[in-house]
């Protein structure tokens, strides 16, 4: 009967609702304490994240500056005329930086290179015989921003004007060059990769420059296969790759140098692929 009396006297009521209001502010405070701590740990991997990325990107560049001094001195490992590719490592005080040094007259040089080469080149990478002009004169730099500028021929705009036609940009711009200033590409330093696009080379000649390349040497080798698209130079232009390992994440960077040997600036960054 007493009971009767509390529940219809509102003391029920009361209890109830005070109990319920305490569990609402229990899950409330529950769900911010909750949501704080997700963004703290958010903002700690965030900032985490960040730190191992400058970590990584200040390494790459200490890659970089180690493969300019190789190159500016006396090593045999690395001649300033270059070998087909150099891999070196630099070792940080902790971590490990993979550098592979590789000299841009092996590559393929858009401005310069000569029809042929050129569509060589093309047509491995997917180009059909329809599109090839067309491609062709894009890739000459001729394209004008307006009436009196001329627009430079680029890595970023060469991966544009690739965008929407059936060339892989990435694959054809790894066997390009700009800044070779030869019609050409240099039989001791390309690539075997390189080496097939060349036109008139067979696959047994290209085997034979490849094994004529492994043998000792302390200078270029002049082998008698001869080939319109064969260049002897070098150029002051260097491709070089670097990579290593930070936390779980590798990184890598892909730059094209200008070797100045200046005094206080061995190089200047011509370009990052």
């Amino acid at each position: 009967m007493a009971l009767y009396s509390l529940m219809f006297n509102g003391g029920y009521n009361k209890n109830g609702f005070a109990l319920l209001t305490v569990m609402m502010l229990i899950a409330i405070i529950s769900l911010i304490s909750v949501n704080m701590a997700s963004r703290y740990l958010a903002n700690t991997r965030a900032s985490s994240l960040e730190f191992e990325r400058i970590k990584a990107q200040q390494l790459l560049d200490a890659g970089v500056r180690f493969a300019a001094l190789s190159l500016a001195s006396p090593r045999s490992s690395v001649a300033p005329a270059a070998i087909p590719q150099a891999q070196l490592i630099y070792t940080a005080p902790d971590a490990v930086i993979n550098v592979t040094i590789e000299n841009e007259s092996a590559f393929i040089d858009l401005i310069e290179s000569d029809m042929r080469l050129l569509e060589s080149a093309l047509k491995a990478h997917g180009a059909t015989a329809t599109q090839l002009p067309e491609l062709i004169d894009m890739l000459r730099p001729k394209d004008k921003i307006s009436d009196n500028e001329n627009k430079p021929l680029t890595y970023r705009n060469v991966h544009d004007l690739l965008l929407n036609t059936s060339i892989n940009s990435a694959d054809f711009l790894a066997v390009s060059s700009l800044h070779n200033g030869k019609r050409g590409v240099n039989s001791e330093l390309a690539s075997d990769k390189v080496l097939a696009l060349v036109p008139g080379l067979s696959k047994a000649q290209r085997g034979r420059i490849l094994l004529q390349r492994d043998k000792p040497k302390t200078s270029l080798i002049q082998n008698n296969i001869h080939n319109q698209h064969f260049i002897t130079g070098v150029s002051a232009y260097y491709r070089i790759s670097c990579s290593v390992q930070v936390a779980e994440q590798r990184y890598s960077q892909v730059l094209i140098i200008k070797m100045t040997n200046q005094t206080g600036r061995l190089f200047d960054v011509q370009a990052r692929l």
